[in-house]
């Protein structure tokens, strides 16, 4: 039986981790899963940009993520980042930054595949799934950044939508609205 050493990473909007996975026949195995309290969209929603100081803090970061990957020898990985850095105009010198000093190629999903990604860890508990979609369903997930909803109906996925209010989004406002 072929085990695999598998890494996911996800520098999101508040709070960057990484999960260590051993995947075999027997299927997926979670080893170690890490995070960090980096309110990376803080500085996206108020300046429009990720500053150095959160810059730097986020690649100190990823580089012990590397060091645990190395210590569970994972040889594969998936790193991803979401609407902290999709939205900053200086995304493009962050992941330089990263890929520099981490090694780490890290790609910005889109909202559509962020949506997407979170439809599939939920529907991935399928004898749960199946039987709470049998009456209609909608999943709502609130973030920092934005909230997501899904609307499913037996084993259709009815309608998705993805509203910019998130907790830190609003923050972010408020503060500048005290400032002007």
């Amino acid at each position: 039986m072929a085990v695999r050493m598998f890494a996911a990473i996800e520098c999101r909007f508040f709070c960057p981790g990484a999960g260590d996975y051993e995947i075999s026949d027997k299927g997926i195995k979670s080893i170690d899963h890490v995070r960090h309290m980096i309110a990376l969209g803080s500085d996206t929603f108020s300046e429009g940009k990720i500053s150095y100081g959160l810059a730097d803090e986020l690649c100190r970061v990823l580089e012990k993520f590397t060091e645990t990957m190395k210590l569970y020898r994972v040889k594969d990985y998936r790193a991803y980042a979401t609407t902290a850095m999709r939205e900053a105009k200086n995304s493009r010198i962050i992941l330089d930054q990263i890929r520099v000093r981490t090694g780490l190629e890290v790609h910005i999903i889109s909202n559509s595949e962020q949506r997407f990604i979170s439809y599939k860890a939920v529907a991935s508990k399928a004898g749960e799934f199946n039987q709470i979609i049998q009456k209609g369903t909608a999943i709502v997930d609130v973030g920092f950044g934005s909230a997501r909803s899904r609307f499913l109906t037996k084993t259709l996925l009815v309608a998705t939508q993805n509203m910019p209010l998130g907790s830190l989004r609003f923050a972010a406002s408020y503060l500048k609205y005290l400032s002007a």
